[in-house]
C-alpha cells in the first residue's frame, strides 16, 4: 500500500499554494481498508513496470499537513483534525489475516465489508472471522475492537481536550505525524506528543498496561517546559523515538534487540519514554572505550528492531538489531543496546538526511 499527496501548483499565488498540500491519493491492495476507499476490494496496481498501470484513488481533496502510512492504515491531518483509515488499532488480528491464504482472508472480511452480500457468504464470513478473531463476546475490550477494528473511508479521530494536529513541528522540517504497525504518533499544536493503537509491548508509550489503546493518549515523561517542544517522532514496528528542541532523544516500547538505545535496558520494554544519554564513540588507540552525553541530534529515524540518528556535528549512530560487529567468530554481526557511531563515511561529506528502511539504514 502506498500513500502519497499532491500539491497544486499555479503559477498565481504560488507561494500560497506551497503551502497547502490539496490532495491525498492512495494504491495498492485494499483489504485492511487503507485505501480509505469504503471498500475492502479496491486495489491500484502499483506504477513501475506495468504498461497500463491503475488510477490511484483520491481519498482526500484538501487541504492536507501531514500524511504517512503504516502497515494497515493511513493516517493524515487537515485543519488541526486527524483522519485515519483502516487498520490502526489491533496487530494480531491484522496478522493473522495477513497470513491466510488470499481466498479465505477475503471470506473472513466480507463482513466488514460495506457491499451487500448472500446469506451464505455472510455465514462463511461469520465463521472465519470467529476463526481470526476469537469468540465474540468477550466483554468491553471486544466490543472496542469491534467498533474499530477497520475504517473503511478517513474517519476524525477526535483529538482530547480541543488539541489540533500541528502542520508542521516548530523549526522542523518533518511532518508531525507517523503510523506504523497498528499504532500513530501525533504532535500537536500545544507541542505534546498523542499515540494509539496496539501497546502489546507498550509501545504507544502511555505508561498503560492495556492491550490496546483506543483514543489518542498523551505520553508520558516528556518536558512540560514551554521553550522545549517535539520536533519529530519516528516509529518502528513495536517501538517508538521523539526528538525534542534541545536535541534529546526518547525511546519507549519494545526493547528485545536493543531498539530503544539505553543500555540499562537490555531485552526489555519501557512503557513511556525514557532519554537516551550514553552514546559510543570508536575505541582509543589502546583500546579504551569511549562514551559522550554531549551529543546534540538533529534527525531520527526507526526501522522495523533498530533505530539511528543524525547529530548536529555531522555524526551518525545506529542502534538496534544486527548493527554492530560481532566478537564471536561465529557471527558476522550482533545487536546493539546503545548508540554506536558508524564509521566509514569520508569525513568532507555532509550528513543531510538519515532514513531507516526494515533492516537496513
Amino acid at each position: 500500500m502506498m500513500v502519497f499527496s499532491q500539491v497544486c501548483r499555479h503559477q498565481k499565488n504560488l507561494s500560497f499554494l506551497q503551502r497547502r498540500l490539496m490532495a491525498v491519493y492512495t494504491l495498492g491492495d485494499g483489504w485492511t481498508g487503507a485505501l480509505g476507499t469504503g471498500s475492502l476490494k479496491s486495489y491500484a496496481a502499483g506504477h513501475y513496470d506495468e504498461e497500463d498501470p491503475d488510477t490511484p484513488f483520491l481519498i482526500h481533496d484538501g487541504p492536507v499537513d501531514s500524511v504517512s502510512a503504516g502497515w494497515g492504515h493511513t493516517a493524515f491531518t487537515s485543519n488541526g483534525s486527524l483522519y485515519v483509515s483502516g487498520r490502526a488499532y489491533e496487530l494480531s488480528n491484522l496478522m493473522k489475516l495477513h497470513r491466510l491464504p488470499s481466498f479465505l482472508r477475503n471470506i473472513a472480511i466480507y463482513d466488514e465489508d460495506n457491499t451487500a452480500m448472500s446469506f451464505s457468504s455472510s455465514f462463511a464470513s461469520r465463521i472465519m472471522s470467529m476463526l481470526v478473531k476469537g469468540d465474540n463476546n468477550l466483554g468491553d475490550e471486544m466490543k472496542l475492537e469491534k467498533k474499530y477494528s477497520v475504517l473503511l473511508s478517513p474517519t476524525v479521530v477526535e483529538l482530547p481536550e480541543g488539541e489540533k494536529a500541528m502542520r508542521k513541528p516548530k523549526s522542523s522540517e518533518y511532518d508531525a505525524l507517523d503510523a506504523s504497525a497498528c499504532f500513530t504518533a501525533i504532535i500537536t499544536q500545544s507541542g505534546k506528543v498523542y499515540t494509539f493503537g496496539s501497546n502489546i509491548y507498550g509501545q504507544c508509550g502511555t505508561g498503560m498496561s492495556s492491550l490496546n489503546i483506543w483514543s489518542p493518549t498523551p505520553l508520558i515523561g516528556l518536558s512540560d517546559e514551554k521553550d522545549i517542544y517535539i520536533t519529530q517522532v519516528s516509529l518502528g514496528l513495536q517501538h517508538g523515538l521523539a526528538l525534542n528542541s534541545n536535541g534529546e532523544i526518547f525511546t519507549w516500547g519494545k526493547g528485545e534487540r536493543g531498539q530503544l538505545g539505553i543500555k540499562g535496558l537490555a531485552g526489555v520494554s519501557a512503557p513511556f519514554p525514557q532519554r537516551i544519554t550514553q552514546f559510543r564513540l570508536p575505541p582509543t588507540e589502546d583500546g579504551a572505550q569511549q562514551w559522550t552525553e554531549d551529543v546534540r541530534i538533529v534527525e531520527i529515524s526507526s526501522g522495523i528492531n533498530h533505530s539511528a540518528a543524525r547529530s548536529d556535528d555531522n555524526k551518525l549512530f545506529v542502534w538496534g538489531k544486527n548493527v554492530a560487529v560481532s566478537l564471536e567468530k561465529e557471527k558476522n554481526v550482533q545487536d546493539s543496546n546503545f548508540p554506536i557511531l558508524v564509521r566509514g563515511l569520508p569525513d568532507e561529506f555532509e550528513i543531510i538526511k538519515v532514513s531507516c528502511g526494515s533492516h537496513h539504514t
